[in-house]
């Protein structure tokens, strides 16, 4: 009768175990499927939201680049068509042996000696770059102003201990920074 009894807790106790970890694995799957899932899809969402957003303010400044550009005549200047010049044969060749692609101009004494687009613009629409080919260029500035600033200081023009008001005026904090 005892070894009846122990062999018929054993066989209740594991039988709960075996529930306990099948509801246990349920709550899990459920908790996993109705709550993680749907948060992930929200975020992933959000950001796909944000950067349509982005998409549509990038193209609606390039368009407003263009209508600009198209209003004001005084920008059908030479800037826009296409210039190559014997003295500037030598940059374009070495721009497309190195593989540019993008467009180029160069100026000497005031004068255009090269004004040409390289490569594509679209591959796919077979649409080239060529002087009026507009790119968005990001914060490249920045990077660009940083080293040319540091050309300056190396020239001894302009020092970095000095503050910004030294050099440009009208910035409010000029003194402090």
């Amino acid at each position: 009768m005892a070894k009846h009894q122990a062999r018929n807790f054993r066989f209740k106790f594991l039988l709960a175990m075996l529930i306990g970890i099948l509801i246990g694995g349920l709550c899990s799957f459920a908790y996993y499927h109705f709550e993680i899932v749907p948060r992930k899809q929200q975020e992933v969402e959000k950001i796909r939201q944000k950067y349509e957003a982005e998409l549509v303010v990038q193209r609606a400044q390039a368009q407003r680049y263009k209508n600009a550009a198209k209003k004001d005549n005084s920008q059908d200047t030479a800037y826009q068509k296409e210039v190559s010049t014997t003295e500037g044969k030598t940059f374009e060749q070495q721009l497309e042996n190195k593989g540019f692609v993008g467009s180029a101009l160069i100026i000497k004494n005031g004068q255009i000696i090269l004004n040409k687009g390289f490569g594509y613009a679209d591959a796919n629409q077979g649409r080239k770059n060529g002087p009026q080919t507009l790119f968005q260029i990001g914060s490249i500035q920045k990077g660009l102003t940083a080293a040319l600033l540091m050309k300056l200081v190396e020239q001894g023009k302009v020092k970095l201990s000095d503050p910004v008001g030294k050099y440009l005026s009208g910035i409010r904090t000029g003194n402090q920074v």
